[in-house]
This record gives structure tokens, C-alpha cells and sequence, in this order.
């Protein structure tokens, strides 16, 4: 059991760790820390009300759009212009939203599924106005859109889970918590005509035998499923087959709903129990082997949900708690294949749901360059959305950051 932390002078980062199997972390003896760590907090807008608690991802966002969910509505705002607009279509509360990376050009993908079994892709354009020549003026709209259906009556998906290692097309899976099986869409081009044409979509079902708690990419033809038991299997969506990985420690028994987000640009994934703040870390190569336990220990509401999301890169890890109004950032060492920076910083309403995204660029300043490494977590609050900002150099240790500067 690890005893040994290492605060150091600076409140940036919060505690560290040399490399450690087992991490405890008690968020009540580091709140005096946390409230010495300002992050940057801005308004995105108000809402008068999101719809119903228990949504994980009802936020997506890039470097120029961010996407949130409004009962059956989802809104979208720039970024930079502050432009918006409003899509339609679902019939029932959007329960899951995500954005497809690196589309490039003046369009994003976006996917949503809801609560009434409707799945769309949203073919978002920006477009300066005729005859405007400011570089921050575009106009935001929805050139086309795509629907698909859930193919039982009253039963909805739980999740929509874009192939970003795919560049050629689109590649889209979706599961079911009450089904073993996994649908997997793949269009071959990710363009949309100027009038609103799509490509066609191949259908496919990768059929399991028993019920999954969370899928992920883990490579650029292979999807992977966690079990509600604890099993991982690997998808190769190209030949429809499966393998499943000989798990070298003792199989954890499964007790509760759990969410799984990848690390790196390796192996590793980080497993996330939503009724606790219990942490694992895995590598899931023919062997699934625990890289890592952090047991987070706070005085959140008993009733809160745990949810992790990663930056582009991999390299940073965020926890949050709904109803709780702190978020602890992570640093993952890929060398080490380890958390080894824990930052907790107090944020100004509770959480209900946030995306996290990473941007670095380089600007002049007095006539000098200055190079910027920007956190952003995404917040959606009961009546807003919030945006935090922090330089992400500042959530890592110093010697990582050496290894690891550079961000997506």
C-alpha cells in the first residue's frame, strides 16, 4: 500500500507519485490546496433546464464547436464566433453525444443517440457570410443528417462510439446495456455534398453472448467490449470476429455499472466504477493485466455518479462526481503506464455531465513566441455550461512534462 506522496511548493500539480502500483488519494486532506489553484472559468451559456439527471455524455466539443443536449434538442455553439444553431429530429431525451475527430474543413460529424431508439449523424457546416471578410465570422448550420432506429420497440442504445483511428470513412459502433450485441455502421467516405447527400452506410451486428457495460476503439479495425462480468473481448470489425484476452490477474467480481476510456497512445485503459470513486488502470493486449488501483476517498453525496473522460492525447485523465464540485485532473505516464500527478481543483456548481478537449498553439506576444498547452473541461451545471481552462504542463510533473510536452 502506498503511504509515500510528494507535495510540492507550487499548488500546480497537486500531489505526484514515483512509480506506484497502488495509489491513495483523500480529496478532504488536499481541499485547502485545491482552493489555492485558480482555473480560468468562463460562460458558455444559461439553459433553463437540461432535462433529466444520469446522462454521462451529454456535452461534446472540439477546438471550434462545442455540442450539448437539451431534453430532445442538442445545441451547438462556436467557439470562436459564438455563432449557434439547433438540431432537430430526436423524439426523445439525447442521452449520448460525441463528435468525430479530425474531420478537417468546414464540416464536423456529429453522433446522438436517444432515449426513443433514434441514432443521427449530423453533418455540421460552418461558413463564412457572403461578403464578410473577419476571420472569427461563420455562420453555424446542419447540412444533412442521417437517421438510424433501434431495431426493437422501446429499447434505446447506450452508447455511440466513433473509429477515430479511421481517417477513409466513418466508422460508428453502438451497444445496448440490455443486449450482447454490438451494431457497427462504416460509411467509406465522410464527406456531404454541397445539397445535403451522404454516403451509403454498410449494417452490421457483432454478435456476443453476454451483456456489455462499455466499448471503445483499440486500434483502427478493432473494437473492444468490457462484460458486465469483468471480460474484455476484442472485436476485428473488418472479419466480424472476436477474441477474448486471458486475463493474468484474478478476474475483479462485477457489482456495479462501470465506464472504460483509453490511455495513451498504447494499450492501457483506465476503468472507472460509476456508483464509486474506485480506479483501475489496464493493459489489454493478449493479456489484461492491472497496471494500476486508485482508490479515490471523498465526502461527495452517496447517491453521485462517477465519470472519466480523456483529453485527444491520452495523456490526461479527468474524474468528476455529479453533485460534487470538484474535478480531479490526472496525469498518465506513458512510459510508465501509470497515473503519476493528481490535481484536484474546485470548479463553481456541481457537475451534471463534461467533456474534456486540448488545444495547443502558438502565439506572439510583444513580439516573441509563446507556445500554449490549454486544458479545456467542458461542464455542464443545472441552469449552464461552464468552460474551465488550464495550461496542462501545469497538471503533470515536471519531468513528465519533459517526456510529454507537445499535447494533441
Amino acid at each position: 500500500k502506498v503511504v509515500a506522496e510528494s507535495m510540492p511548493v507550487s499548488p500546480w500539480p497537486g500531489v505526484t507519485y514515483p512509480i506506484q502500483d497502488v495509489i491513495e488519494y483523500d480529496s478532504a486532506a488536499h481541499a485547502e490546496d485545491s482552493r489555492n489553484r485558480n482555473m480560468k472559468n468562463s460562460l458558455v451559456t444559461r439553459v433553463a433546464a437540461v432535462g433529466e439527471e444520469g446522462i454521462e455524455r451529454r456535452i461534446a466539443a472540439n477546438s471550434r464547436i462545442v455540442t450539448y443536449s437539451v431534453k430532445s434538442l442538442i445545441r451547438v455553439v462556436g467557439i470562436v464566433a459564438s455563432n449557434r444553431c439547433l438540431l432537430k429530429g430526436h423524439g426523445g431525451s439525447v442521452s449520448d453525444l460525441e463528435l468525430l475527430a479530425g474531420t478537417g474543413g468546414s464540416d464536423h460529424i456529429l453522433g446522438s443517440i436517444a432515449k426513443d431508439g433514434s441514432v443521427y449523424l449530423w453533418w455540421i457546416h460552418e461558413r463564412r457570410p457572403e461578403g464578410s471578410d473577419l476571420d472569427d465570422d461563420f455562420e453555424l448550420s446542419a447540412r444533412a443528417q442521417k437517421c438510424f432506429k433501434h431495431p426493437k420497440d422501446n429499447a434505446c442504445y447506450t452508447k455511440i462510439c466513433f473509429n477515430n483511428n479511421f481517417s477513409g470513412g466513418i466508422g460508428v459502433a453502438l451497444f445496448d446495456r440490455e443486449s450482447t450485441n454490438i451494431r457497427y455502421l462504416f460509411c467509406r467516405t465522410r464527406t456531404c455534398s454541397m445539397d445535403g447527400e451522404v454516403g451509403d452506410f454498410d449494417d452490421m451486428t457483432l454478435e456476443g453472448d453476454k451483456k456489455i457495460e462499455d466499448i471503445w476503439w483499440h486500434g483502427r479495425t478493432t473494437l473492444a467490449s468490457a462484460l458486465s462480468d469483468g471480460v474484455i473481448e476484442l472485436w476485428d470489425v473488418d472479419r466480424g470476429s472476436k477474441s477474448t484476452p486471458h486475463l493474468a490477474a484474478e478476474k475483479p467480481e462485477q457489482t456495479a455499472q462501470f465506464g472504460i476510456r483509453r490511455l495513451g497512445p498504447h494499450s492501457t485503459v483506465a476503468e472507472a466504477e460509476k456508483s464509486s470513486s474506485g480506479l483501475r488502470l489496464l493493459s489489454v493486449e493478449e493479456e489484461v493485466r492491472v497496471r494500476q488501483t486508485i482508490q479515490m476517498k471523498d465526502d461527495g453525496p452517496e447517491n453521485s455518479t462517477v465519470f472519466i473522460e480523456t483529453d485527444p492525447s491520452g495523456e490526461i485523465l479527468v474524474l468528476g462526481k455529479t453533485h460534487y464540485k470538484s474535478i480531479f485532473i490526472m496525469h498518465y505516464n506513458p512510459a510508465w503506464e501509470k497515473i503519476d500527478a493528481i490535481t484536484q481543483v474546485n470548479i463553481t456548481s456541481p457537475i451534471l455531465s463534461f467533456a474534456v478537449t486540448r488545444v495547443s498553439q502558438t502565439k506572439f506576444a510583444s513580439g516573441n513566441q509563446v507556445g500554449t498547452d490549454d486544458l479545456i473541461v467542458w461542464c455542464v451545471h443545472a441552469e449552464k455550461v461552464q468552460r474551465y481552462q488550464v495550461n496542462a504542463r501545469d497538471c503533470a510533473p515536471v519531468s513528465a512534462e519533459l517526456e510529454t510536452s507537445g499535447g494533441a
